[in-house]
């Protein structure tokens, strides 16, 4: 039997997880995790309020929950991103990518970006989940 791994990746993976699992609960009677398929989920997210799954529209299908359990769930820390940017002699793994430190300034600023999301910047999700990468590999 073949083992399948859906990872969803910060926001828009986390709604196709959810599409998914709707999906799986209306073909297979009520199970997100058919007994025949070995099968299980990952959401890997910088956003807090993203990973409490609570919209209701998103996150149910018939009136049930079809939320994740905990240990589906990874939240990547906030990083200090001007500590990065600005020191990053300190960080030759993530150096070749961050780019010109000029380009980050609007985005070290964003206020969304200080309550620990990463904002639909691809560039910036990279830099927290390098950042949270020693966590999410201490994953059983």
């Amino acid at each position: 039997m073949e083992n399948h791994l859906l990872i969803g990746l910060g926001g828009t993976g986390g709604r196709v997880l959810a599409a998914f699992r709707k999906l799986m609960y209306e073909r297979f009677n009520g199970e997100v995790k058919p007994k025949d398929l070995w099968l299980d989920y990952l959401y890997v997210d910088s956003s807090e309020q993203d990973l409490k799954m609570k919209d209701p529209a998103q996150w149910s299908v018939m009136g049930n929950n079809i939320a994740l359990d905990a240990d589906s769930i990874v939240k990547i820390p906030a990083a200090n991103l001007a500590d990065y940017v600005n020191n990053r002699s300190r960080f030759p793994y993530l150096a070749p990518w961050l780019g010109n430190s000029d380009d980050w300034r609007n985005i070290i600023n964003d206020p969304k970006i200080s309550e620990g999301a990463a904002g639909q910047k691809r560039r910036l999700g990279r830099l927290l989940f390098a950042n949270g990468a020693p966590e999410f590999n201490r994953l059983k």
